[in-house]
């Protein structure tokens, strides 16, 4: 038997010995991750990770960050990927999935995608992009593959009659990377304007690496696409964190404060940070 998998078996068998209700209490928290379904070894080695990391800290939803289902997404509401690639990997968080679309996702069927919302409890994206509250945060799903007018006057209504403390947007592809795909210049021009000043927190994957960005008067960007494949990834201006290694991303709420931390795929944290509200928009290195 190869080592590799008997490693699975050896962490699949600890996730769910360890199998407990996430700790909760006056703090909240989720996961975050993205380009996570290959059903290769490396993501259930990084899933596993993931489920000791949430007996120690308070997890109550994921937030997925496209291509969930690699290399060209799912074929229907009954692909046998929705177990090999997501079920399987993930049974021991027990947590409910919200994602949103990446660019192989839309090599599949979408609409399978958003209908299996219907048929599972752990994964609920019920259009390409819509919002929902937790705890006093605002997490804002968009489809950036096709990020138009139409979006884009929708998120600045959701963003401007929010009343959450915190609020968080999330899709797939980067504003900001110096990953293999770099920065994505249509939302640059598109999306930047709409949530700069009024977003706390941008998260993507696309580039399977792990990024902390942060500049002047716009939201942090945390690129988290490390989940089952790496890429070398570089640094730049407002480069805080950069890492090729596997990995995932963690947000815990309390208070008026918010701690980002990023693990990587054996579970060590290797980068954490508090914001407060005073500061989350304007941090500096």
């Amino acid at each position: 038997m190869e080592k590799h998998t008997i490693k699975i078996i050896l962490l699949i068998f600890l996730s769910f010995q360890c199998l407990a209700k996430p700790q909760t209490g006056a703090s909240s928290g989720f996961l975050f991750f993205g380009d996570s379904g290959t059903g290769e070894p490396a993501q259930f080695l990084t899933a596993g990770s993931m489920s000791r990391y949430c007996t120690k800290h308070p997890c109550q939803f994921v937030l997925a960050l496209g291509d969930n289902f690699l290399p060209r997404g799912v074929s229907s509401t009954s692909d046998p990927k929705w177990k090999t690639h997501f079920l399987d990997p993930y049974r021991a968080l027990q947590l409910v999935f919200f994602p949103v679309l990446g660019n192989h996702d839309y090599q599949g069927n979408v609409q399978a995608q958003l209908g299996y919302t219907q048929e599972s409890k752990w994964w609920h994206m019920p259009s390409r992009f819509y919002s929902f509250e937790k705890e006093g945060v605002q997490l804002i799903a968009l489809d950036t593959n096709q990020f138009d007018e139409e979006q884009g006057k929708w998120l600045n209504q959701v963003l401007s009659s929010s009343n959450a403390f915190w609020k968080i947007v999330y899709g797939h592809h980067p504003i900001l990377s110096y990953g293999q795909h770099g920065n994505t210049s249509e939302l640059i021009k598109e999306l930047l304007p709409i949530i700069k000043g009024k977003a706390d927190f941008y998260l993507s994957g696309h580039d399977h690496d792990r990024q902390v960005i942060i500049e002047q008067g716009q939201p942090v960007y945390v690129v988290s696409g490390a989940a089952a494949q790496t890429r070398p990834t570089g640094s730049g201006k407002g480069t805080v964190f950069s890492s090729s290694t596997l990995g995932f991303g963690h947000f815990l709420f309390k208070k008026d404060n918010v701690t980002l931390s990023l693990v990587d795929g054996d579970g060590k944290v290797d980068f954490q940070k508090e914001f407060s509200k005073k500061n989350s928009r304007t941090a500096s290195p």
